[in-house]
């Protein structure tokens, strides 16, 4: 028998087995409904578990023949993700002394790293219990379910029509908005279950959990096995150790089985004798027998994982058997490619999928290939959540990393071609790869997968969830009250309109109160055309994707736009000649850069990082043990960006007068105050000062006419420094004038990409940097730098209403105000007073709201207020003087400590924000970030997940100095890293061997700070490096550039005089002697700095011929330079000073005033 906790009709219904993330909403349920099914082996679903080593709490020998079949009863606890399933076990488990009752106790039954990160179960679980009812002791297996498959209305169905025993269960009633009356009715409605049956619970506070093991052992009927038959078990997980060999999970359907047996296995005919045998409670609990009826662990001698089949019938060696049914295979509803990063690693990946698929029958397999990726598989998965967990188990248990496509359902075509049926055997084929997909002169009609979905939601919505539906291509079925105020609407989707984002929209329309479950419907005929992507004019047989000929051009031109935004411009082939090491090098780059296109098949095809790039927690003498991010420390961020902010008008000493409740909390509050160094160029838009015009008037006075300064502040470089941790450059001075939409690495798509919520006020040039990633925005235009008050007060109207609201994540605030009235009138100006005051009034009402919305239990905020780069004694910037250059930065939470008085504050560089801020969000660095986290951010922590911060950090340094450095191992902060890591894997054997001592934390500190030297020398050595340029080069173009320019300056008379001809002296400067000394210079010149040692320049990658041109061009420019200054010269003698060319007009000049 087996008990399942499904999700009932309560406020908010039951989490998508498809959807691709997931992610801790706020419950609105009032209640969340469970029901317990009595079990049939033979009709159970496949039913998996994982084993844990044995614990080190002492084992009591259990004598398992008191347990007969009356006094064994096998329950299951079905239900969906977050509905308490695994905190009702571990009450479970408690209550019947299985384990101790400490805080601890969370997800118990969650072994795989997968489950605790996610917070979700992926296998299921099996638990042997003893619980003492009216003085009989009963055997109780318990089985929690995985939360990834679909475990609703669907499923409750199912249960009923196989005559399962089913007990409803409403949990989290301690929770102030629930409803258990109205849940009840809703059972009573719907289901046909009297509301005297519901038991309510709280498995949090274990509120009457005890009346579900009563409820178990009174309704519940004990299982269909006799223990006068031979031995027979049913096979249905298995696990490897790497000393004592397979580990099988099994139920026992007859007779008894004890160590030393032989058994032999149904599937493969081998023999085996059993070694150990024993309970699971959970841990392995090892007894003499196991009788029929109950469920155990049995270790065998098996070799291989592919010797425990799942579904396999076990029995004694003398005494066969008749095999079991074993598991109905499950159906694939989503079907997706998957390829090795590198096809060298395909023996690796093979053994990965192969050992996950053995004990996850509900994966299909089928092998594929690609010519862009590859030989790989096509994989079948439940859904988009059973397969982000299966890609996410393959590269932590396995350490493969993979190329996922785009996921498809599985298309059927009847085919009309009488040798396309005599080839498949068949006139209906299946289609699961879109590369398959046959055309239609050979196909009669095609057929699309449907499901019957079934929506519940309160009434207010119905209007908004029927057009979504409509908009999905379904049809409605039906659409009936259960109550007053909630309607459980049903429809028949095409699966495909459903797969991805349906449930997302859904929940958003909603405001997470609407509920979905679906269930199989069989096949429709539908108008299905297979498109194709073309990149350079080829097509990519990954991004193909078969869609409805309606959804085409919308479908087509979404996945474009996506495209477009994603792939670097930058693809084009170079060809090389010369030296063959530096050919080599360049060879070797090509090949990276080859296996990075290969990513062409994945979703984000731009150079980025993402959480499956992190590194492992290291572990001395062991397997990586982690790759996790520690949790965020943050659920919302506000960013207060003042433009040219400077530090005294924080920390000075008319900080108090002109800032006073920002340096109130700087003193008393939770918070850390930071100077921040802000790289130079510092640099804006040039500004464009139009003259005074002086206009008489009517009276006779005179006016003043269009006294106007424009000032554009696009300033791109402190947001490349904020957004992406990098250094900006020169070169940054002339993105500058364009600002385009920011490829590189950055927070900002880090955050979209992990679906933050980001609503922006400020600058429009954030807008233009990073286009459709801001859910809400207002771009304010920074032209006009007159305007001082009206830019603020843009940004400043929003906030009322945006603080209220519950729907954003992180919030951007850019105010320019205070560096316009810089420009206008210095940083001195009786106007700089009330606005630093006007900037303090929005950090207070910021920082209220903020608090007022503060949630016990729940993740703290986090206020920044910093300022992108100071202002000179003149209200300018550009410059590298400490006023230009240095800007507050306060970091204000409620997770740091209390401060008691006004603190000296530390220097930081700015770009140590962006790792900061990332990894504070659960994010990860960018991969071109120079910065280190800030330490005291995360003092609060545990020391583990400071140690993991500062190690994340550390590691994308060092691959950034891998990348940047040919000679990195130089570097001393590489050897510090390295030093410190290995410090750090010692430091997690003891703290995994529950080394509590003060050793275990005298050394943890010690790592922190070799961490933090070791994080300190490598970004100091990455801003060196970034800081050099290619002065050769420069030089080299300068004056080429000037050459050019020079001789057409001499030669403008002449190409505007009435001939309009000019006359080059080329053939005199080829054949004159300066032409071929200066040839010999200059490549002089261009050997003895490109054999340097320290040369890096891109001139020096240019092949010998290729120089010689460049070599010669320029000695001959500057001989026709000299010839036709010469001759010039002497035109002008000639005519004694009389203008030749006195015909031509004058030429009129703009001068600008390029100001920074």
């Amino acid at each position: 028998m087996s008990l399942f906790l499904v999700k009932g009709l309560c406020e908010t219904h039951a989490k998508r087995v498809f959807q691709l993330k997931i992610h801790r909403r706020k419950m609105h349920d009032s209640s969340m409904v469970y029901t317990l099914i009595r079990h049939r082996w033979r009709k159970r679903l496949p039913v998996v578990s994982s084993r844990r080593m044995i614990s080190t709490q002492t084992k009591e020998s259990i004598d398992l023949s008191k347990f007969p079949v009356d006094k064994i009863r096998n329950f299951s606890i079905i239900a969906h993700i977050d509905h308490g399933k695994s905190t009702l076990a571990d009450r479970l488990l408690e209550m019947t002394g299985a384990i101790a009752k400490t805080d601890k106790n969370k997800q118990v039954l969650d072994k795989l790293q997968v489950e605790r990160e996610r917070g979700i179960t992926v296998k299921a679980q099996t638990a042997s219990l003893f619980y003492s009812h009216h003085g009989q002791q009963y055997l109780l297996n318990l089985i929690d379910t995985p939360g990834i498959q679909a475990q609703t209305v669907a499923n409750f169905y199912l249960a009923f029509e196989a005559q399962l025993a089913i007990i409803p269960v409403i949990n989290k009633i301690d929770l102030r908005n629930a409803d258990p009356e109205r849940v009840e009715s809703q059972i009573e409605k719907v289901f046909d279950i009297p509301r005297e049956e519901c038991i309510r619970i709280s498995a949090k506070l274990g509120t009457n959990v005890e009346t579900v093991l009563k409820a178990v052992v009174d309704r519940i009927p004990p299982p269909l096995a006799c223990p006068n038959d031979p031995f027979k078990a049913l096979v249905f997980d298995s696990s490897f150790d790497h000393y004592r060999g397979v580990v099988t999970n099994v139920a026992l359907f007859g007779g008894q089985v004890k160590k030393g047996d032989r058994i032999v296995s149904a599937h493969h005919s081998k023999t085996y004798e059993v070694n150990e045998l024993g309970l699971l409670r959970p841990d392995e609990h090892p007894t003499q027998r196991l009788y029929a009826g109950q469920v155990g662990y049995i270790i065998a001698g098996m070799k291989d994982v592919k010797e425990a089949q799942i579904g396999d019938t076990l029995h004694l060696q003398d005494q066969p058997v008749e095999a079991l049914p074993g598991f109905k295979p499950a159906k694939a509803m989503v079907f997706a490619g998957m390829y090795p990063m590198d096809q060298s690693e395909y023996p690796g990946l093979r053994s990965a999928i192969e050992r996950l698929t053995l004990n996850d029958s509900s994966v299909t397999v089928q092998r594929d290939s690609s010519l862009a990726l590859g030989a790989g598989w096509r994989l079948g998965f439940l859904g988009l959540l059973h397969m982000e967990v299966f890609n996410q188990r393959l590269e932590q248990e396995h350490n493969a990393s993979v190329i996922v496509t785009a996921p498809t359902v599985p298309y059927k075509a009847i085919l009309s071609s009488a040798k396309l049926i005599k080839e498949h055997g068949s006139e209906e084929i299946t289609i699961v790869n879109p590369a398959q997909f046959p055309d239609r002169g050979v196909v009669s009609e095609y057929l699309e997968p449907v499901v019957l979905g079934t929506i519940l939601t309160p009434d207010s919505y119905t209007g908004k969830i029927m057009s979504l539906c409509l908009s999905r291509r379904a049809v409605q079925k039906n659409m009936v009250y259960i109550d007053d105020q909630r309607v459980m609407m049903k429809y028949l989707f095409p699966l495909n309109e459903i797969v991805v984002d349906f449930y997302d929209q859904l929940k958003s329309l909603s405001s997470g109160y609407a509920s979905f479950d679906y269930e199989n419907a069989g096949y429709q005929t539908a108008e299905l055309i297979k498109m194709d992507i073309l990149l350079n004019g080829n097509p990519v047989e990954e991004l193909a994707t078969v869609v409805h000929r309606n959804r085409a051009y919308s479908t087509g031109k979404s996945m474009c736009e996506r495209l477009k935004d994603t792939i670097p411009r930058q693809m084009f082939e170079i060809a090389y000649g010369g030296d063959i090491t530096r050919k080599m090098k360049l060879l070797k780059k090509q090949a990276e850069g080859k296996k990075k296109m290969r990513l062409i098949g994945r979703s984000s095809l731009a150079s980025k990082n993402s959480l499956s790039d992190l590194p492992a927690e290291p572990l001395s003498g062991s397997s990586p043990n982690t790759t996790r991010l520690p949790h965020p420390l943050f659920k919302r961020v506000v960013i207060m960006l003042v433009d040219a902010l400077r530090e005294d008008f924080l920390f000075g000493p008319n900080g108090g007068t002109f800032m006073p409740y920002t340096r109130h909390v700087v003193e008393r509050s939770s918070s850390y105050s930071f100077v921040a160094k802000a790289r130079p160029p510092t640099v804006t838009m040039p500004r464009i000062k139009m003259a005074v015009e002086t206009k008489p008037v009517s009276n006779g006075l005179l006016s003043q006419h269009c006294t106007q300064v424009v000032h554009d502040t696009a300033n791109y470089n402190y947001i490349k420094a904020l957004t992406t941790g990098s250094i900006p450059g020169f070169i940054d001075v002339v993105m500058n004038l364009n600002s385009p939409a920011l490829l590189e690495d950055n927070l900002i798509w880090q955050a979209k990409t992990a679906e933050k919520r980001i609503i922006f006020y400020g600058d429009d040039t954030w807008v233009r940097l990073f286009p459709k990633h801001f859910m809400e925005y207002d771009g304010t235009t920074s032209f006009f730098v007159s305007d001082y008050t009206e830019v603020d007060n843009n940004v400043t109207r929003h906030l009322d209403s945006t603080l209220k609201r519950d729907d954003w994540d992180i919030l951007i605030l850019h105010y320019l105000g205070l560096d316009h009235i810089g420009h206008i009138s210095g940083p001195y100006s009786s106007l700089i007073q009330p606005k630093l005051m006007e900037m303090d009034d929005v950090l207070k009402k910021i920082h209220g709201a903020l608090i007022s919305k503060e949630a016990e239990g729940s993740l703290p905020y986090l206020l920044v207020l910093c300022g992108d780069h100071g202002m000179s004694e003149t209200g300018s910037h550009g410059g590298s003087s400490e006023p230009e250059v240095n800007t507050p930065l306060v970091l204000i939470s409620p997770a740091f400590k209390r401060k008691v008085g006004m603190e000296k504050p530390g220097v930081i560089e700015q770009v140590d924000l962006a790792p900061t801020l990332a990894l504070g969000l659960g994010l990860p660095i960018s991969q071109n970030s120079v910065g280190r986290v800030i330490p005291g951010v995360f003092q609060e922590s545990s020391l583990r997940d400071q140690l993991r911060f500062l190690h994340l950090n550390g590691h994308q340094l060092n691959c950034l100095l891998k990348d940047s450095m040919p000679s990195y191992e130089k570097e001393a902060g590489f050897e510090q890293y390295r030093v410190a890591e290995k410090a750090h894997g010692n430091w997690m054997k003891l703290y995994f061997e529950g080394n509590t001592s003060e050793v275990l934390s005298n050394m943890g500190k010690k790592v922190l700070k070799q961490y933090l030297e070791a994080l300190a020398a490598l970004s100091s050595a990455l801003s060196k490096q970034l800081g050099k340029y290619d002065m050769y080069s420069m030089i080299a173009g300068m004056v080429f550039v000037f050459q050019l320019l020079m001789i057409l300056l001499l030669a403008m008379p002449e190409a505007l005089s009435a001939d309009a001809a000019v006359d080059l002296p080329v053939a005199s400067a080829l054949l004159s002697l300066p032409f071929y000394l200066l040839c010999l210079l200059l490549a002089s010149v261009h050997v003895l700095v490109c054999t340097s040692a320290t040369s890096s320049c891109y001139f020096c990658t240019l092949s010998w011929g290729l120089v010689f041109v460049v070599v010669a061009f320029s000695s001959a420019m500057f001989c026709i330079l000299i010839s036709m200054a010469v001759r010039r010269l002497s035109l002008g003698l000639k005519y004694n000073g009389k203008r030749k060319y006195a015909h031509l007009r004058e030429l009129p000049i703009l001068l600008i005033d390029w100001q920074f």
